[in-house]
């Protein structure tokens, strides 16, 4: 890192519109307490990620490996000054010439830069620190050393979030019942499919943070039957069903569906039609989603039961009764 994060740049993000813990801590104030910290600090640029930020100083380690493969790692203390010293490949003779001023202007360099991303971990720490302290009742603070009472300067935020989760926050069998139905839950083809994607992969995380994670054929299947019941992706699946099985992976699927939607708006509604093998019902349901596809009222009869539409690209009329 070329600058250092201030802590008054990090207490701005992370104390807008902060959460409270009161009157005692359980799984969903925890779990939104979180949320919050992560989106704050993913806005920070961070040079492990340039996408996650810094939420991975903060985010569950399950859910973060979610995300990439590469593990969140907190940057050591380069030193308080730089070692010029040359670097010494293994296998081939230690040279003891003096250094030039190129190599050690890259040495200053690199300290430089690792200097500044231990202080920014470091005020990064201290600005969530302190909202943690100030959200939290201290009855509720449990220290990672039992000579300690309460939380102490020397515990990073995730050993804190830890304590918490695992004391206070773990999920009871009514969260887990209540998000195995939202799981399972209809889906409205009025909405677009990474509403759906998204959804599924929240209620995944839920179980993975108990230890019992749902499968990836899990995830897959669920996916699978609530867009076919929208009667809109059938064709899109024909593909599908030609991947080879290593091929069907969630990324897959989502990449898949996510173009066949954008294909739908960009297609006139009667050319979707002829391309889709649906029922008369499926037909009169799909045209309840005309904001999405991009159609328009025509006209309208005046007992309201008849109803035509025209093709906002081709202009050719489709009815709906």
């Amino acid at each position: 890192m070329d600058t250092t994060i201030t802590y008054d740049e990090v207490a701005a993000l992370v104390g807008v519109n902060i959460l409270t813990l009161e009157p005692r801590p359980n799984f969903e104030r925890i779990r939104m307490l979180r949320r919050h910290l992560e989106r704050a600090l993913q806005c920070l640029p961070c040079p492990q990620s340039v996408q996650h930020g810094w939420k991975g100083m903060v985010m569950a380690r399950e859910l973060y490996s979610l995300l990439t493969n590469i593990p969140f790692r907190l940057p050591t203390n380069p030193g308080a000054a730089a070692v010029y010293v040359r670097a010494v490949v293994t296998g081939q003779p230690v040279e003891n010439t003096p250094l030039s001023r190129t190599e050690q202007a890259s040495i200053d360099t690199l300290f430089n830069r690792r200097k500044h991303y231990f202080l920014s971990m470091q005020n990064i720490e201290r600005a969530c620190f302190t909202a943690l302290d100030a959200s939290i009742n201290n009855a509720f603070k449990v220290s990672n050393d039992p000579a300690i009472q309460g939380w102490h300067a020397g515990m990073h935020v995730i050993e804190i979030w830890d304590q918490l989760s695992n004391i206070n926050g773990q999920p009871t069998p009514a969260v887990m019942e209540q998000n195995d139905t939202t799981f399972r839950g209809p889906y409205s083809a009025a909405k677009a499919p990474e509403v759906l994607f998204c959804c599924i992969e929240d209620c995944a995380k839920i179980p993975l943070l108990w230890h019992n994670p749902y499968t990836n054929c899990q995830l897959i299947n669920s996916a699978i039957r609530l867009l076919l019941t929208t009667g809109l992706y059938t064709w899109p699946f024909e593909e599908w069903s030609r991947f080879q099985p290593p091929a069907q992976t969630w990324i897959a699927l989502r990449m898949m569906i996510q173009q066949a939607f954008q294909r739908c708006l960009s297609t006139p509604w009667h050319c979707l039609f002829s391309r889709m093998p649906l029922e008369c019902w499926q037909k009169k349901s799909l045209m309840k989603s005309l904001p999405l596809l991009q159609l328009k009222p025509k006209s309208q009869a005046t007992n309201g039961s008849h109803r035509s539409y025209k093709c906002a690209h081709c202009g050719q009329s489709a009815c709906n009764t």
